[in-house]
């Protein structure tokens, strides 16, 4: 490796607009190329994000596996380990349950040193994830988290050693310009609070409704969700509780966003009612983009806000107080300010993506070396 930089091998199931693709998608491009030499293996399907990183000159693979169950799994880690000899890279990182179970048995089977990662705090793992987890993890060679909460899961449910656990949060690019800058009204004056996720009933979308209710008749407000529909049953609830408290007018399914920060920018308030995260880019971004944000105090939430200072915790599940938080920033412009403010400071110092990738090239020195 002396001399030339670090070969990667990213291993995923899939690069949609999610979480851990969008973080991937900022860690890919944010290295400096004398550095780090990134290869982008999708196991499942491509997705959107991967032809973006193609189109800025990440060399994209993809298989095509239809799943990793069993005798698929042995296909997939043959597979994975032919894609190492030929590419001739140094370690590989893996994202998500089907990558983190792959590469580890590829590594083994070519010497070639594994990161894999979690995302999370496992709120969605059955026994049978956890026992896989524990099957590879020792031939994995590091873990990384994105929280402290994360490493807590991996210590407690999956037994990985202190030594083993790699604790990088994520970071997000800052956006141009000065901290708090202006932003144009929205039309007719209203307060428009938005969210941006996928739709599913982990995203705490209904207790955002009811905060959100709770303003009309105080504030003319907006709601703006973004976000694909991953759970049509909670999509169906979500719109039939709009139907039925009347607020067809005031709420906006959006969609997916493929520019989160032109979405970011229309907001006046950011909102994260999750009732489990690992560590939410979402919030960072809004933070850079100094938008006010109020997010449940979950996964590594509490790492990144200050509450009263550069942003608002409030309990998960708990529309009273979240609505409550919502009125106190929509009634009070310059609280908006100052909070926006202290939010984008708080990315600029802690969570840039310079930052983030510097420590990821740092972890793959020391592994590579």
């Amino acid at each position: 490796m002396k001399g030339r930089p670090v070969r990667v091998l990213y291993v995923i199931d899939k690069m949609v607009r999610a979480g851990a693709q969008r973080h991937l998608r900022q860690l890919l491009t944010g290295f400096d190329p004398r550095e780090v030499e990134p290869v982008l293996c999708c196991l499942l399907e491509r997705g959107p994000l991967a032809e973006e990183l193609e189109e800025l000159g990440v060399p994209v693979e993809s298989p095509g596996l239809r799943n990793i169950m069993g005798t698929r799994f042995l296909r997939a880690a043959a597979g994975l380990a032919g894609l190492i000899r030929r590419r001739r890279v140094d370690l590989v990182h893996s994202y998500l349950f089907a990558a983190n179970i792959v590469a580890p048995p590829a590594g083994l089977l070519t010497g070639t040193p594994v990161i894999t990662s979690r995302r999370d705090t496992g709120f969605w793992k059955s026994g049978r994830h956890i026992l896989a987890h524990r099957a590879v993890n020792p031939i994995t060679r590091k873990i990384t988290a994105n929280s402290r909460a994360v490493v807590d899961y991996l210590r407690r449910r999956e037994g990985v050693g202190e030594n083993k656990i790699a604790l990088i949060h994520n970071g997000v690019p800052i956006p141009a310009g000065e901290p708090g800058r202006d932003r144009a009204p929205a039309a007719g004056g209203k307060i428009v609070i938005g969210a941006l996720g996928n739709i599913r009933p982990v995203k705490g979308y209904r207790h955002l409704l009811q905060a959100a209710a709770s303003l009309t008749g105080k504030f003319d407000w907006e709601l703006r969700v973004a976000g694909r529909t991953l759970d049509p049953a909670c999509r169906d609830e979500l719109e039939g509780f709009v139907r039925r408290e009347g607020l067809a007018g005031r709420v906006r399914f959006r969609g997916e966003a493929a520019d989160p920060g032109e979405f970011l920018r229309g907001l006046d308030i950011f909102a994260l009612p999750s009732l489990a995260e690992g560590f939410s880019n979402s919030l960072l971004e809004a933070m850079a983009e100094s938008v006010p944000a109020v997010a449940a105090a979950v996964g590594a939430n509490p790492e990144v806000i200050a509450d009263g200072e550069d942003g608002f915790l409030v309990p998960p599940g708990d529309p009273r107080i979240l609505g409550e938080r919502l009125a106190v920033l929509a009634g009070d412009p310059s609280l908006r300010r100052r909070i926006g403010r202290a939010g984008r400071r708080r990315v600029e110092e802690a969570f840039s993506r310079e930052t983030m990738c510097l420590r990821y090239r740092d972890l793959y020195y020391e592994i590579a070396g």
